[in-house]
């Protein structure tokens, strides 16, 4: 189905270190812009700029929604938000293969304030793609490809068969089972064979990861849950897939003429999903509860 979203916003920054263009299977060619987004309530979230070395709090409710941009000093691909009390935030920021994570404190008053609490640095080559929070508010990472592709948190280290590469980790909140999106190729400067996507769900009894979904000729970068159906950006195919997991029939498939190498999604508590696209340099917002 074609979705005309609630509103569309561009964000566009330097390339600073003239990073080059990353195929994704034999879809063509694209530049990292803007990658992670995470939602702070239902008005406000905060989005990662890959090539511009940024984060930035936006508020939908303004006609210029672009708070403020905090320049941070390594490339970025997912991001989350962590809620301290009513103004404030913690923010972890995957570090690609500059870093494990950078987190900060944001406080929004009278004013916005980023305040940087760490960097955790590499144990090895390896690259941290998805940085997220478990539901006792814990880091979780993935190690998408490098020396030691894996799922990580501050206790415990779970290591995929190949070739599926971590690329994020989210949670479903109703339940607190927590899902692995990986992927079969990771993206490369020039085309290569088109990648398959796999969905796993972790056991808890088991303490082991178990491969719930396979998706051909698709690469997915993010997962979120929201009422209980798991969305997934498809960057091959410039659309998002919407599983019933329960139901197990065949996904939902939303598109639109904005979605244009779309990277990372987050879903606000009133159903607005936000969708980063990296082919526009853009974040777009839909009514899911309307679908």
């Amino acid at each position: 189905m074609n979705n005309i979203p609630l509103k569309v916003i561009k964000w566009v920054e330097p390339n600073h270190r003239n990073d080059p263009p990353l195929h994704i299977a034999k879809s063509g060619e694209r530049y990292s812009t803007v990658t992670g987004i995470t939602w702070l309530d239902n008005y406000m979230f905060v989005a990662a700029h890959r090539n511009g070395l940024a984060i930035a709090v936006f508020d939908i409710r303004l006609t210029q929604p672009l708070l403020q941009v905090k320049a941070i000093k390594h490339f970025s691909d997912t991001i989350a938000s962590k809620k301290i009390n009513e103004n404030t935030w913690e923010i972890i920021v995957s570090g690609c293969y500059e870093c494990a994570f950078s987190n900060y404190v944001l406080t929004i008053n009278q004013s916005v304030e980023f305040k940087l609490l760490s960097v955790k640095k590499h144990q090895d080559v390896s690259f941290s793609h998805g940085a997220n929070y478990d539901h006792e508010g814990n880091y979780i990472l993935s190690y998408s490809t490098g020396e030691t592709p894996r799922i990580e948190t501050e206790k415990k280290i779970w290591k995929l068969p190949r070739p599926w590469g971590p690329r994020d980790v989210c949670l479903n909140p109703d339940t607190n089972e927590m899902f692995c999106v990986a992927v079969s190729a990771q993206p490369k400067r020039v085309s290569y064979h088109q990648s398959q996507v796999s969905v796993w769900s972790y056991i808890k009894i088991l303490d082991e990861w178990k491969m719930i979904l396979k998706i051909n000729n698709a690469h997915s970068d993010s997962c979120r849950f929201y009422k209980n159906r798991l969305f997934l950006p498809d960057q091959v195919n410039h659309q998002i897939l919407v599983f019933n997991l329960q139901e197990k029939t065949k996904p939902l498939v939303l598109k639109s003429k904005f979605f244009d190498f779309i990277h990372g999604l987050d879903i606000s508590d009133s159903g607005i999903l936000a969708i980063t696209s990296y082919g526009q340099s853009s974040i777009i917002l839909l009514n899911i509860d309307e679908l």
